[in-house]
């Protein structure tokens, strides 16, 4: 038996949401506790738990969700050879309590809430004595484990893996509009290095003479922000050429990834907050869109399997600008097949990656 805690399966556009159904898909003889089902999906789902930081907010509210997921788990695990799958970071608070239940306890890192279950003084204690008892800890990339490991290691018996598990896309080239665009996708937050980003607009226009639009489709996350991006937007002069969709729908997204003419992010790390990967980058390029990568991010694995990739430090908007004029006046060709095999090729390892970890947890 496999018991999975995830977040909310009916929404796939996060990377919790992503990376768990690819997951979910993967894994047979299974009963999920989330906080919200996928009524597509045939198996067992409770919907139980609540947001994930309103655990790390208020860690009592464990104890409040505890007694209905135990009553569940006695009906269902007979015996102790069973597994459980925290997918979503601070779930695993849940562990102390039910561990004596479970003989594999498996944990996936995407980035920042592990950092942060670590450096909150109300989990700490809690997160220490989790990591003692995980016997298998995932990685969703080598740039989270290396962010991680500055801070704390699994236990020395426990096996580690690297493996991204959002990974499947539907993969079809598009070919651009004839109006050149550049598409980032991500809630508007410092994380997302929005700022670097308008400064490579304001040389893109202003230096190169470009008229190139860029269009920011993601959710306003933080408002004070946001307002320093706008103020940043009028004395640039970019209002024609900077565009906020903020939070679009499945087919107005889809739309921009497919006639975009060119993918960027320029994530960078803020505090404890990091780019565990940045599932953006695979789904433009399962379009075969070019795509310029922050190196504070676990997708800059990708360039080992495409050399042309872009890797960018995100503050170096000069570099970043000269490249986007490049491609704008066709000083560099891009292969759509080329990225579009990227995908396959970085998701063929994580699928073998995928089946040494299953093969060693039965």
């Amino acid at each position: 038996m496999n018991i999975f805690f995830c977040f909310d399966l009916s929404e796939k556009k996060s990377g919790w949401s992503t990376a768990s159904a690819q997951y979910l898909n993967k894994i047979d003889n299974k009963l999920i506790f989330c906080n919200k089902k996928d009524l597509s999906m045939p198996d067992i789902q409770y919907e139980i738990l609540k947001s994930p930081l309103k655990y790390i907010s208020n860690p009592i509210l464990i104890f409040i969700d505890y007694f209905k997921i135990r009553k569940i788990i006695k009906e269902n695990v007979k015996n102790h050879n069973a597994s459980v799958h925290f997918l979503v970071e601070p779930y695993v608070l849940f562990l102390p309590l039910i561990k004596n239940f479970f003989s594999n306890v498996i944990y996936y890192a995407h980035g920042t809430y592990s950092n942060i279950l670590y450096n909150n003084f109300k989990t700490k204690f809690i997160f220490l004595f989790c990591l003692k008892n995980i016997t298998h800890f995932i990685y969703a990339s080598i740039y989270t484990k290396k962010k991680l490991n500055k801070n704390f290691l699994p236990n020395k018996n426990c096996k580690t893996y690297i493996i991204n598990c959002a990974t499947t896309f539907k993969l079809k080239e598009r070919k651009p509009s004839n109006f050149f665009f550049i598409l980032s996708v991500g809630a508007v937050k410092e994380r997302k290095g929005y700022s670097n980003l308008i400064n490579v607009a304001n040389l893109v226009v202003n230096k190169f003479k470009n008229n190139i639009k860029f269009y920011i489709a993601g959710e306003i996350a933080d408002n004070n922000y946001f307002n320093d991006l706008t103020y940043k937007i009028k004395k640039f002069s970019l209002e024609n050429h900077v565009i906020f969709l903020k939070k679009v729908s499945d087919a107005k997204l889809n739309y921009y990834y497919n006639k975009c003419s060119l993918f960027i992010l320029l994530s960078k790390d803020v505090n404890d907050h990091f780019e565990g990967f940045g599932l953006v980058y695979l789904e433009a390029l399962s379009r075969g869109k070019p795509i310029i990568v922050s190196k504070n991010s676990g997708a800059s694995q990708l360039r080992d399997f495409n050399k042309d990739i872009f890797i960018a430090d995100p503050s170096n908007v000069l570099s970043i600008s000269d490249y986007i004029n490049k491609i704008y006046k066709n000083k560099i060709k891009i292969n759509y097949k080329k990225n579009i095999k990227t995908l396959i090729d970085y998701a063929n390892l994580n699928f073998k990656n995928f089946k040494i970890f299953t093969k060693e947890l039965i």
